[in-house]
């Protein structure tokens, strides 16, 4: 997990404002972020370089992928990841409902058809 960030959600909004609207003001772009940086006491410029960056990919000025979107990849992922640790558990025969159903179709006894036969098995996700 990450570290939170040691700046707030409104101090981002006001650096990437204050830097677009000062661009002009600047020979460059990075005079700009540098001197915003220096005002709103932002340690490394490089961060609110970052954040201008992806507020003109949300903003749909510039191409990639918005905020929205990467969001919902970690979550996917985060999903893909689990599914697939309980998938390999399932398969280890982490669950007596499996156990039992291969024992009964090695020895002639379950039907050909596979049931569901439910499981107790909890699948932990870390999460509380």
């Amino acid at each position: 997990m990450a570290r939170p960030s040691k700046y707030t959600p409104e101090l981002r909004e006001r650096a990437v404002r204050m830097v677009i609207e000062s661009r002009g003001d600047y020979e460059h772009e990075t005079a700009a972020i540098k001197s915003v940086a220096t005002k709103l006491g932002i340690t490394t410029h490089e961060s609110l370089r970052k954040w201008v960056r992806q507020a003109e990919v949300d903003g749909g000025v510039r191409q990639g992928k918005t905020t929205e979107e990467i969001a919902e990849i970690k979550r996917l992922r985060r999903e893909v990841t689990e599914l697939r640790r309980a998938n390999e558990i399932l398969k280890a025969g982490g669950c007596r409902a499996n156990r039992a159903r291969r024992a009964a179709l090695r020895t002639g006894l379950g039907s050909a058809e596979p049931k569901y036969l439910g499981c107790d098995l909890q699948l932990h996700s870390g999460r509380s």
